[in-house]
């Protein structure tokens, strides 16, 4: 879907690792790819924090894996301490 300049893509996954990868966040069984606009660097940020903010509203686990997982609540979701955060 187009979210002003920005793609969200959701899909399911596939993808089979092995336990010992530490690719963990692969294993989930759906991914959310967000494609942004270079030249909006913030709003690409804010609409990541809102997609995070409305998974975790609507009670499903979702951590972030990008550049600026800092700049996301609990970094990306990673340093909650709960799945998903109860407050954000």
């Amino acid at each position: 879907m187009k979210v002003g300049n920005h793609m969200v893509e959701v899909r399911r996954s596939d993808e089979k690792w092995a336990e010992e990868e530490q690719v963990v966040f692969m294993q989930w069984p759906v991914h959310v790819e967000l494609y942004g606009d270079h030249d909006d660097p913030q709003g690409f940020t804010e609409l990541t924090a809102t997609v995070l903010r409305l998974l975790w509203a609507h009670g499903y686990s979702a951590v972030a894996a990008c550049d600026f997982e800092h700049e996301l609540p609990w970094s990306g979701g990673i340093q909650s301490p709960v799945m998903p955060p109860e407050r954000f």
